[in-house]
């Protein structure tokens, strides 16, 4: 299937889930990210879901590694439509910004090459570890930037899809996908 084809299926499905299965399935796969990252990674930059995209809903993961005193980054989109990446506390100030994404009002600024684990979103990803997201390249630009030791971890509710066919040269595999039964690991 086409990138296309697989955004408006998955993004369909995963509006359709019912609101006790998104937090059920939500809170498996937050478990189990959680249980596969730890003590690996220290920096872990993670995405700030969308609820009107149905992403699957990661606060608790980010409340269970401020516990552990682990590092989180979120991101930033600034007005020039690039990606920065900033330490994210519990006490970090925040607002939304024009497309309704929390993001830091005044935060370190972290360098893309500080990071251990990427949590990327997305819509679906094949049985090479590509991935389908919203068509922006935000996270292939930002992975480019990232030093060859990070970890790039799928989360979704969805199985693996045979091929994406229509990838691109820029496109960046992942190294992980994590779903509420499965955890998929791509390259060696």
């Amino acid at each position: 299937m086409t990138k296309k084809e697989l955004r408006h299926h998955y993004l369909q499905q995963r509006k359709d889930l019912s609101k006790k299965q998104h937090q059920q399935l939500s809170r498996q796969i937050t478990e189990r990210v959680f249980q596969l990252i730890l003590p690996d990674y220290q920096w872990i930059h993670v995405f700030i879901p969308l609820a009107r995209q149905a992403e699957v809903a990661l606060e608790p993961l980010i409340t269970s590694l401020w516990e552990c005193n682990k590092k989180i980054v979120v991101p930033k989109l600034t007005s020039h439509g690039e990606m920065t990446h900033h330490l994210w506390t519990q006490t970090t100030p925040w607002q939304k910004n024009n497309w309704g994404i929390i993001e830091p009002l005044a935060s370190q600024e972290i360098r893309p090459d500080q990071i251990d684990l990427v949590i990327v979103p997305l819509l679906a990803v094949d049985q090479n570890g590509q991935r389908v997201g919203y068509g922006k390249g935000y996270y292939d630009r930002f992975l480019s930037q990232c030093s060859e030791q990070v970890h790039a971890m799928g989360v979704g509710f969805f199985p693996v899809v045979e091929v994406i066919s229509d990838c691109e040269v820029t496109d960046i595999a992942l190294d992980s996908y994590i779903t509420p039964i499965h955890a998929y690991f791509f390259k060696g």
